[in-house]
């Protein structure tokens, strides 16, 4: 063989070897303006293949991508637009750019190294199943940059609840005037999660699922002037013809003229992972379009630092037009994270839209989202701003205001959350990473669940219970907690003493029962009511730290503030009348609330199933047994009881205790029990509501203790309450009630009964600041439907000044 061929041969080899070389690893250039990626002489090249550097640059060039491209080195779209025109199609590169308004338009999934969107757009759209994008490195958004992701129904490596995944190893960096915009699915919630090392939002740019949550009502409709088609989301409420309700969230949504409630709340303020409900809108003649859509859900696991200097917003859309349309409710954030860094610039906002503002055919505003931020540090040099506000109501004078939603912000390691449906606390399985709570811990019982607590808690940090129930099985358990939150429904049943620094009822009800010792709430702090929160304290026969005739202790060191629509509801012990006794510093009841112990004294006379009771009923008031077929006669308190004086008479109770120290309660009274249908126990009387404060009661909203009322056949009227108030200073509003009426007797014309005797009032204070004058009630109850039956007496009401400290007082 020559040199020459061998020459040759060794050439072609070489030569071979860089074409192979190129085909491998080249880099190709897309040359045309519209095609498909899978043609040959679209590229500079040929078709890319693994290992490539591919450049889309043609400006205004589009490609079609019929068929999956992976294993690329890198992709550059840049003034160019790439869109996948077949759902199962796959991409995956080292490295993605897309940059100065060139898209990426995806329908499968996306995996890369490092993606960059300088200017650029990448859409990543759901199927069936929802979009994933798996970038191991970073993902940078800079200079106008653009993701949007829509979630589908489900996803792969998400979890429940979710359709859509964006997991990125590295870090995401938004920079200003850069945004995400997450999309949950439309008609099931489902929505994206957000997994990275570090997330860095930069003032002036963030995540925007603002109106990106359940959809609204969608047009046409099936005629005019009804509802269109379906609203999504748990807390729509469907809507009469007058006008739309807000939908409900973190807050419930406000009501129309209608008077119809608005939207329920719904799911977890600690998880808030559902996004907002959307709305209705009417279909008038001029209207035929799209209701309100509920804000989205921002979901974000950060393994390690959250920095937010920019906005996170998930508002609800408000009614599109100014009639006939509610706001649809903000959506959720929740953000988990190892260290947490806010900013004074930083927002976190899930408000709900508003109504129609029209002054006759406006509608009510849509709820309060919910933002919770977990974390096991805060570096944060400043507050971060958050808001969860209610929509602004509509333009009629009925349609409200949705009601603000919730905030969380809780501390990873030191929080413990209930995970069971039903069990005991002591449990380890019972907890979410199977740790019992110790002490200094946070703990959560959230969403249906119901613990049974057996034993006494160490010192907790604090303990919040929502739409769940938490009950003592052991009447020797202590609870003992730095802040105690009971909210959205939720229930705690004590029968042992409670210990807390700070105690809030938003929204939910704490129970304290005896056992048979009656029950001891110390809070060194405030407690606080509102959004319909309530407390129940029912009197054991006696209770440590309180004198005679107590049965029940609430302790306050702070304040006792009671909001509108919420209430306290004292009850004495059924058969010997010890009280519950309430001391605080300062006591606030705001009008539209109170302290309600109607119908919480003595007993009424019980009812054995045998044809005449033996038993009377309770208290020093009561009327003496009667005899067979008698009709009941009144029971007495601070007036006298009035007498059946009909076919079968019955004398009245008397009158009793003090008018300075009305410390009793009113008495029950008596009925015969004789065969079906008149079976049934006598009437209960006016509770006692025991109130000392070392510095000042203000009374806006309502105390009232009247007995019950003599709606059973041939019941006498109970008599009504006690209302003893001891205080330095007392502040009374001209909306204040204090009331304490006697039940009216039973109504009939043969058999009717007696009146209840009104109950008794008394308020020592040092000093009255009142802006107005606080009505006070201790009316006798009517008489019954007999020519001859008696009304009860009025009861009594003394206002008496306590003398102010250092007074000197001579006796000679």
């Amino acid at each position: 063989m020559s040199n020459n061929t061998i020459h040759a041969m060794i050439t072609g080899m070489f030569t071979l070897g860089l074409c192979l070389t190129t085909v491998q690893a080249g880099t190709k250039t897309w040359n045309t303006t519209t095609g498909d990626w899978s043609v040959d002489l679209n590229w500079s090249g040929g078709v890319p293949v693994a290992g490539d550097d591919v450049v889309i640059a043609n400006a205004g060039a589009a490609v079609s991508l019929t068929n999956s491209a992976v294993g690329l080195a890198s992709l550059t779209i840049d003034h160019a637009t790439l869109s996948f025109s077949n759902a199962n199609a796959t991409l995956s590169a080292t490295n993605l750019s897309i940059l100065n308004g060139g898209t990426q338009t995806c329908w499968g999934a996306v995996s890369c190294g490092e993606c960059l969107l300088n200017g650029g757009t990448l859409l990543l759209n759901a199927t069936t199943s929802g979009p994933v994008l798996d970038c191991s490195g970073s993902l940078t958004l800079t200079n106008a940059g653009r993701l949007y992701v829509s979630a589908g129904l489900s996803v792969a490596g998400a979890g429940a609840g979710y359709g859509g995944l964006v997991n990125v190893g590295g870090d995401i960096r938004v920079a200003a005037n850069s945004w995400i915009y997450p999309a949950t699915h439309p008609t099931n919630g489902a929505a994206v999660l957000f997994q990275m090392q570090n997330l860095v939002l930069d003032n002036g740019g963030g995540i925007n699922a603002d109106a990106r949550g359940y959809i609204g009502s969608r047009a046409p409709g099936p005629q005019y002037y009804s509802p269109v088609a379906k609203e999504y989301g748990p807390g729509y409420r469907a809507t009469a013809y007058w006008g739309a309700l807000g939908s409900g969230y973190g807050g419930v949504g406000g009501r129309s003229r209608s008077a119809t409630p608005g939207g329920p709340t719904y799911g977890s303020s600690y998880t808030p992972v559902a996004p907002g409900s959307g709305c209705l809108l009417m279909n008038g003649i001029m209207e035929r379009n799209n209701g309100a859509d509920g804000g989205g859900s921002v979901q974000i696991r950060a393994t390690d630092t959250v920095t937010v200097r920019g906005t996170i917003t998930a508002n609800g859309a408000a009614s599109p037009y100014i009639y006939f349309g509610g706001g649809a409710s903000g959506g959720g954030i929740y953000i988990t994270c190892g260290t947490f860094i806010g900013s004074s610039s930083g927002v976190l906002s899930a408000n709900g839209g508003a109504g129609g503002a029209h002054d006759l055919y406006g509608s009510g505003g849509g709820g309060g989202g919910r933002i919770a931020v977990w974390r096991d540090i805060d570096n944060s040099p400043s507050a971060i701003a958050t808001y969860v506000n209610g929509g602004a109501k509509g333009g009629n004078v009925l349609d409200e205001a949705g009601a603000n939603g919730t905030v969380v912000w809780a501390w990873t390691s030191r929080t413990r959350m209930w995970t069971a449906t039903t069990g005991d606390w002591s449990v380890a399985g019972n907890w979410l990473g199977g740790v019992v709570p110790a002490a200094g811990d946070d703990v959560i019982i959230c969403v249906g669940g119901t613990v049974s607590l057996t034993n006494s808690t160490p010192w907790l940090s604090s303990l919040r219970t929502e739409h769940a129930t938490l009950s003592f099985s052991n009447a020797n358990a202590t609870l003992n907690v730095t802040n105690l939150i009971v909210r959205e429904d939720g229930t705690q049943t004590c029968w042992g003493a409670v210990n807390c620094v700070s105690c809030e009822l938003n929204g939910g009800a704490l129970v304290l029962n005896p056992a048979p010792s009656g029950p001891l709430f110390t809070c060194t702090g405030d407690l606080t009511l509102t959004n319909a929160g309530r407390l129940h304290v029912t009197a054991g026969l006696s209770v440590v730290g309180a004198e005679a005739d107590y049965g029940a202790l609430v302790s306050v060191g702070g304040n006792i503030r009671v909001a509108t629509n919420s209430w306290i509801y004292p009850a004495a012990h059924p058969t010997n009348g010890a009280a519950v006794l309430f001391t605080m510093r300062n006591l606030t009841l705001n009008g539209g609330g109170g302290i309600n112990a109607d119908c919480l004294g003595y007993m009424g006379s019980p009812y054995d199933g045998s044809s005449v009771n033996p038993q009377g009923a309770f208290g020093p008031g009561s009327a003496a047994n009667t005899i067979y077929w008698a009709c009941g006669g009144g029971s007495g308190y601070g007036g006298a009881g009035g007498s059946s004086q009909q076919t079968y008479p019955a004398p009245g109770g008397p009158a009793y205790g003090s008018s300075n120290a009305p410390v009793a309660p009113g008495s029950g009274a008596f009925r015969w029990s004789g065969g079906s249908p008149y079976t049934g126990r006598g009437l209960d009387g006016g509770g006692s509501v025991q109130l000392r404060a070392t510095d000042t009661v203000v009374i806006q909203g309502t105390i009232t203790a009247n007995g019950q009322a003599g709606n059973l056949y041939r019941g006498g009227g109970a008599s009504g309450g006690g209302i003893y108030i001891r205080c330095h200073n007392f502040i009374g509003d001209s909306s204040g009630i204090l009331r304490a009426n006697g039940g009216n007797g039973y109504t009939h014309v043969l058999y009717g009964s007696g009146g209840g005797g009104g109950g008794r009032i008394a308020v020592w204070r040092a000093h009255d600041r009142s802006l107005g004058s606080v009505t006070t009630y201790v009316n006798g109850g009517t008489a019954g439907g007999g020519e001859h039956d008696e009304a009860g007496s009025n009861g009594t009401v003394v206002f008496g000044w306590v003398p102010p400290p250092g007074t000197i007082l001579l006796l000679y």
